[in-house]
């Protein structure tokens, strides 16, 4: 029976996951983001290593009652030629918009970092990087190389 039932679950999440099923339901922009955050992970591997605190990265959040946000910072392992490469990030996950403020939760000088991607809909200029509001569901990614 438990057989039964789990190959007509899968039966059931495959056809609910064909991409080419929901065709017409897709919005265009959030596809391409994600294609674009997909692109960006394998172009940088090193992300699938863990979390490396000795060498400066960080993983905080913001837990509120209205409102919930992921932050944090990740440096390239590169040791060579090659520039270094860091990541900033924040996610809101959940909850009222909220102001956030990169330069001083991560204690970061924003001057040589640019915007790497971001949400659909939050289009952030260089200059707005220091300072800027994040709504539900919006994440922000930026980079420096050095």
């Amino acid at each position: 029976t438990l057989k039964t039932f789990a190959k007509a679950f899968m039966e059931d999440a495959h056809e609910m996951c064909n991409v080419w099923l929901q065709a017409t339901v897709l919005d265009s922009e959030q596809v391409a983001f994600n294609l674009a955050l997909r692109q960006f992970r394998h172009q940088h591997p090193w992300l699938r290593q863990n979390l490396d605190f000795a060498g400066g990265d960080r993983f905080e959040s913001i837990n509120l009652p209205k409102q919930t946000v992921f932050y944090g910072l990740r440096t390239s392992l590169h040791t060579g030629p090659q520039a270094q490469t860091q990541l900033a990030i924040v996610a809101h996950m959940g909850g009222d918009s909220l102001t956030v403020d990169l330069a001083d939760w991560l204690e970061l000088d924003l001057s040589d970092w640019h915007l790497a991607i971001a949400s659909p809909g939050l289009n952030l200029k260089p200059g707005q990087l220091k300072s800027f509001e994040l709504q539900d569901s919006q994440a922000v990614l930026l980079r420096r190389d050095r």
